[in-house]
């Protein structure tokens, strides 16, 4: 009975936390920016839309949600392609090679984005990707190809091997097992890394552009 009590408090401080911060941006959504500063926490006085009408005709908000659609979903899909192929060929290596393609992946994941943004602009820059979707799809993909692999490949580890084996003796090349075999049955570890993928490259306002 005590854990429950202590469980089901836990969970509503939790609750607490994430609902109260969003409650407070959508109210201040209603507010004139006089109000927002005199009571951030309060209900607003007049509520107004004002907000809203600004944010769809003066500040390009339609064309940035395609913007961001187009460059989510794109980075998304080619981050998996990419990622599980690399998945794959790491789960059927074996020995000193599978580690060690597998340690250089976690070694990417353990670079700061920020470490990387001069020598990106500048690289980005010469290569006229500045200022255009292209250049961020190819960052994201590069950025999530790391995370991505070791989701997808830890999983492809636990397939066995026999299956592949016994696939080979009837014919089955690589490719085959690859897109009949291992994707099928790694749709859980697809799945995560997919979501983790576009909540991650979703909310990257930082270098995210409305370009028209």
């Amino acid at each position: 009975m005590g854990y429950k009590f202590a469980r089901g408090g836990l969970l509503a401080i939790f609750a607490i936390m994430i609902v109260v911060p969003v409650l407070v941006v959508l109210l201040g959504t209603f507010k004139s920016m006089q109000q927002l500063f005199d009571s951030p926490f309060g209900l607003p006085t007049s509520w107004s839309l004002r907000n809203y009408v600004d944010v769809l005709t003066q500040h390009n908000m339609g064309q940035a949600f395609i913007n961001s659609t187009v460059v989510t979903a794109s980075s998304v899909f080619l981050t998996l392609f990419i990622s599980s192929m690399a998945a794959y060929g790491i789960a059927r290596l074996r020995g000193w090679k599978s580690v060690l393609i597998f340690g250089f992946l976690v070694l990417g994941m353990s670079v700061p984005a920020q470490a990387n943004m001069i020598p990106q602009y500048v690289l980005f820059g010469r290569l006229g990707l500045l200022n255009n979707l292209l250049g961020l799809i190819l960052i994201n993909v590069v950025t999530g190809i790391p995370v991505s692999t070791f989701i997808m490949g830890s999983f492809m580890k636990t397939l066995p091997h026999e299956m592949f084996e016994a696939a080979a003796v009837d014919g089955v090349g690589p490719a085959r097992s690859y897109y009949t075999i291992a994707l099928p049955l790694s749709g859980p570890s697809i799945a995560a890394a997919a979501i983790f993928l576009f909540v991650i490259q979703w909310n990257e306002l930082l270098d995210r552009k409305s370009v028209v």
